[in-house]
């Protein structure tokens, strides 16, 4: 039995309060969970994007136009590279730097938490390594699924209209990166043959046809090889069949010392859906088996990993891929089959009137029909035609003193 004097104690009294105090607040942070659980749960719609999916960065670019960023004073900054930087408005996408981030859009109220994670041997979107992962967490009050879908097909679609004023070109250097950028807007010189322009009309109608290709069961991939004469314009052409597709390039190099039939299949993992791959000069890589050196003994990439992402298990839907060579007698006939290669396409020297575009663009003010005839006497390669219009650019009559020469 408790003696009733200990409940006069100060010390004893005291404990009985704050225990009662404790389990009170424990109570009342129990309710408070459950309640916030609740209304999580039936009324607000929660989404999260991590940095390695494309719609990172289209809510990324959308969150940089949002009048919210104008006011916001915690800042992340992505510096862009090549064309898209010539100006200061596109030099630097701002936007809300890592932590949560309250606004109203749409007449709904979206906060945002911003999350960076630390990495150990981790690997970026492209594959390169970085120290850190970031990833969106995108709470929408009394959105549903509809909602969400719409807004985030709104920031694909603002993306790809503000971005597609140019086309990126990719090269891998511990991880897929902007080499180059190359203006849709500017006009097109080379793609003036019938041949040369089937390409793009080719790769339109496979762009429009995954669903007939799902209906008949064939594999949605396309395999194109360009070849001919060196200097004919095969690269030349397929950067500007990218900016009429307004798709970009990524250019696969086969013959680099890291590759090994792993290594391709990670590094084409990390290309975007819709992008055209490039390996340049082909036969420098694949001989026909019954040539083989004994360089290409040694090679760790093999055949058989090259045509499994041609058509193999790995092959990916959508992906169009194109290579080029100036000896197509060389590839190796399992390289070459119908299924690996769907189209193929002859670069030949400058034909007349790809040789008239070349002077009309180099002399515009000029009649150039008599330097037309001389350049049309014996053939000529686009390259070899390109540079010699360069060095007389100035000098008309030097340009014909050359080609009398």
């Amino acid at each position: 039995m408790i003696d009733p004097s200990i409940l006069h104690n100060s010390f004893f009294s005291g404990g009985i309060a704050l225990g009662a105090l404790g389990a009170a607040g424990m109570w009342l942070r129990s309710v408070w969970g459950n309640t916030q659980s609740f209304i999580s749960r039936r009324f607000i719609t929660t989404v999260e994007i991590r940095e390695d999916d494309p719609s990172f960065e289209y809510v990324e670019n959308w969150l940089h136009t949002h009048p919210y960023s104008e006011r916001n004073r915690m800042i992340g900054v992505r510096t862009l590279d090549g064309d898209d930087a010539l100006t200061a408005k596109k030099r630097f996408i701002l936007t809300p730097s890592p932590g949560v981030h309250f606004f109203v859009n749409e007449g709904k109220l979206f906060w945002i938490d911003k999350n960076r994670q630390k990495m150990e041997n981790g690997f970026g979107k492209y594959g390169s390594e970085k120290a850190y992962n970031d990833t969106l967490y995108i709470k929408i009050l009394f959105a549903d699924k509809k909602y969400v879908f719409n807004f985030l097909n709104n920031c694909y679609e603002q993306f790809k209209k503000e971005k597609k004023s140019t086309i990126n070109v990719y090269y891998y250097m511990d991880g897929w990166n902007v080499c180059n950028t190359k203006d849709i807007n500017v006009p097109n010189y080379l793609i003036t043959t019938e041949d040369q322009r089937s390409i793009v009309t080719d790769c339109q109608r496979f762009i429009k046809s995954k669903e007939w290709y799902d209906s008949m069961g064939i594999p949605w991939h396309r395999g194109y090889l360009l070849y001919g004469e060196p200097g004919c314009g095969k690269s030349a052409t397929l950067i500007e069949v990218a900016k009429e597709l307004k798709h970009d390039i990524y250019f696969l190099n086969l013959s680099d010392s890291k590759m090994d039939d792993n290594t391709l299949i990670e590094r084409l993992a990390y290309i975007d859906y819709g992008a055209m791959i490039v390996i340049e000069e082909i036969d420098t890589v694949f001989l026909d088996r019954k040539d083989k050196s004994d360089d290409d003994k040694g090679r760790n990439l093999s055949l058989g990993g090259l045509l499994n992402i041609l058509d193999g298990i790995v092959a990916k839907d959508g992906r169009m891929i194109f290579m080029t060579t100036n000896y197509p007698d060389r590839l190796d006939t399992a390289l070459t089959r119908p299924g690996r290669i769907d189209k193929r396409v002859e670069f030949t020297y400058a034909n007349e009137d790809q040789i008239s575009r070349m002077l009309d663009r180099f002399f515009p003010d000029i009649d150039t029909s008599e330097a037309l005839v001389k350049l049309g006497a014996s053939p000529i390669s686009m390259a070899s035609l390109r540079e010699i219009c360069m060095e007389f650019k100035d000098d008309y009559k030097g340009l014909l003193s050359k080609l009398d020469s």
